[in-house]
């Protein structure tokens, strides 16, 4: 069934970079067997072209490995997506994937923020202009709705100190989106924030 091109949805989903992914029934990583790895990217790609989401937001994708990364600029490239890539700050292996679908957006603006603090964290902005005019209520006219989406892993809050690095973290994007909107002069917009955010 085809989904009114005007309703927009989001995935955002931590997919678990397989060089953190530890295997039950050994002591190695789910890197170091490429049937398991492989499978289940292609069984998370399965799920999200089955979503259609217009805007797919996936944290801890394993950017160190070719074979995977063009596995999802293939498949959801076929689909009809432009993909954004960016990795963690000092080859860390995995980062962020952000891929906006052509029938619901036109990407007018991307831009990458890196945190450069502890943890090596990296977030993604994107400035897009609906592909579909949207009706505006108040002046009974079509507009062509822009929003920003950004996406982002913060820190994982291993112990109590690390809940201020999140904070911080958080703050530095909110600052980052105000100062992209003055720099761009844009008025009020929906912002779309997705990313892994473990309280």
């Amino acid at each position: 069934q085809a989904r009114d091109e005007r309703s927009v949805s989001c995935t955002t989903f931590n997919i678990l970079a397989p060089i953190y992914k530890r295997m039950d029934s050994e002591n190695g990583r789910e890197s170091q067997n490429r049937a398991n790895w492989f499978s289940r990217n292609e069984k998370i790609i399965d799920r999200l072209l089955g979503d259609r989401s217009s805007i797919i937001c996936l944290q801890e994708v394993w950017l160190g490995n070719d074979e995977l990364v063009n596995m999802y600029e293939k498949r959801l490239g076929d689909a009809n997506y432009r993909l954004f890539k960016l990795a963690r700050t000092n080859n860390r292996g995995d980062g962020l994937l952000t891929a906006v679908h052509r029938n619901y957006f036109c990407v007018l603006n991307h831009r990458e923020l890196l945190f450069n603090d502890f943890g090596d964290r990296v977030a993604q902005l994107l400035h897009v202009e609906s592909a579909i005019p949207f009706l505006q209520n108040r002046s009974s006219s079509y507009v062509q709705q822009q929003s920003l989406i950004v996406n982002t892993h913060l820190v994982f809050p291993h112990d109590h100190s690390l809940s201020i690095v999140r904070l911080k973290q958080v703050y530095k994007i909110l600052q980052y989106i105000e100062a992209y909107q003055e720099e761009h002069k844009l008025g009020p917009m929906p912002i779309i924030l997705c990313g892994t955010f473990i309280l």
